[in-house]
């Protein structure tokens, strides 16, 4: 089972999509300037660094084929916009901007918002999370937790 598995048919096809894009002579591997293009058309904005880190990481040398770059997204991406995404929502409800949100605020967010979970779900959740001595938990690493179960 590789990375790519991780991702859904629609992803799948979108991404195939901006590879075959600016897969310019259709040889099945892009440099870094295509890399960058292609992760640009696909709303991501990294620069320099980060697209040679991507190269390293996942690539062969200064190229990245198709498939090397399936399995990027799909380990990278899918892990990281996931845990960004929900620190941010957290932010909402971080009052004081510490980066901690009150367990009695975090029950009734998991019970009351989205997918609502049941009193023992939530009780399960908190338990896992590790919450301070003053009642609070801090949020960033509640995610970290949660999304590597």
């Amino acid at each position: 089972k590789t990375m790519a598995d991780r991702l859904t048919e629609e992803e799948k096809e979108e991404y195939n999509a901006a590879f075959a894009r600016f897969d310019k002579n259709n040889a099945g591997r892009v440099d870094l300037v295509g890399l960058g293009n292609i992760m640009r058309w696909l709303g991501h904005n990294p620069n320099i660094p980060e697209l040679e880190e991507m190269l390293r990481s996942f690539g062969s040398g200064a190229m990245i084929d198709k498939s090397q770059f399936m399995n990027m997204l799909g380990s990278k991406f899918q892990d990281n916009d996931n845990e960004k995404d929900l620190v941010e929502a957290f932010q909402v409800f971080d009052k004081d901007g510490k980066g901690f949100i009150n367990i009695t605020e975090l029950r009734n967010i998991l019970c009351n918002m989205g997918d609502k979970l049941g009193d023992k779900e939530a009780e399960d959740m908190m338990r896992s999370a590790g919450v301070a001595s003053d009642g609070n938990l801090n949020y960033a690493s509640f995610v970290k937790t949660m999304l590597n179960k």
